[in-house]
């Protein structure tokens, strides 16, 4: 009987997985393709995203921030390649000025470090052959390698004590005495106190099971 089952070995489940094992916990993480990130964090776009454009007091804003402040620490604990790139939301006219308004005034209500707007002559200089009248600058927006980080993430959990199957299609779920069931595609059956489904597009049909 593991303690935690985790479904799905993309850089949610994986960060999951790791975070489980964190305590004295027995965690298994089932994976239905032959490695780790091969669905929707693959092609993730990598950017860790500030902040700015997020709806002020949501969860999602909270969370936005909060991983700004902690992925320089994480990606250093994982060694994972980590680039502070910054970003510019460019406007072209004065008319489009009043969005990056907006947008500025979101990213301070989140909280978000490192926002203003700057003029066009700035822009060329942070960004050569770039031009427009304003853009929003965000120092503090930067970018990884989405499935090294998803794989380091695995790794880490692994040499933490978690168990990853890979080639685990998760196909029924039936609950039983102090937990859940799970039976995978080649017919193994692992019992589970508790699942996390991380399943991604595919999470309401393991919701489904």
């Amino acid at each position: 009987m593991y303690d935690i089952c985790v479904i799905g070995g993309g850089v949610v489940g994986c960060a999951v997985a790791r975070e489980a094992t964190r305590y004295r916990l027995r965690v298994l993480l089932l994976e239905r393709e032959d490695d780790v990130a091969e669905g929707i964090s693959k092609a993730n776009s990598g950017v860790i995203h500030a902040g700015f454009n997020v709806r002020p007091g949501s969860l999602k804003a909270k969370l936005t921030v909060e991983g700004l402040h902690r992925f320089p620490a994480i990606t250093d604990e994982l060694a994972v390649p980590y680039r502070l790139t910054g970003k510019l939301v460019l406007a072209r006219s004065d008319a489009e000025r009043v969005q990056l308004e907006r947008l500025l005034a979101s990213g301070r209500a989140n909280g978000v470090p490192g926002l203003s707007i700057v003029d066009g002559e700035a822009v060329s200089r942070i960004q050569p052959g770039v031009q427009a009248k304003w853009a929003l600058r965000s120092e503090r927006t930067a970018v990884i390698s989405p499935y090294e980080f998803t794989i380091a993430l695995a790794e880490n959990a692994a040499a933490n004590g978690a168990e990853v199957r890979l080639g685990a299609e998760v196909v029924a779920v039936s609950r039983i005495d102090g937990g859940y069931a799970l039976t995978t595609a080649d017919g193994a059956v692992h019992h589970a106190a508790v699942v996390v489904n991380s399943a991604g597009v595919d999470a309401d049909t393991v919701a489904s099971l």
